[in-house]
């Protein structure tokens, strides 16, 4: 599965020196960057809480599988305090 995510200047700190296989990140100018890669199927639940830990500095903007996957952890997550 294709992966590609914004990350701000807090999410490109965020997210550090990290090196996965197959994913790349790519930092422009301003410190901001795009995470971009392949990613197994079976990976998502592990790359939805990673993403879900940037906050709002990181947008998702494909797979669409793993935007699923996170909005359904964080439905979850609010009916828990709801």
């Amino acid at each position: 599965m294709e992966l590609s995510a914004e990350l701000t200047k807090k999410g490109v700190e965020r997210h550090g020196s990290l090196k996965w296989p197959h994913l790349e990140l790519d930092v422009k100018e301003d410190g901001s960057g795009v995470l971009k890669g392949e990613i197994a199927p079976k990976d998502i639940d592990f790359f939805a809480d990673y993403f879900i830990s940037f906050g709002r500095e990181a947008i998702i903007q494909k797979p669409s599988e793993l935007i699923e996957r996170m909005k359904r952890t964080l439905s979850d997550m609010l009916k828990q305090y709801g």
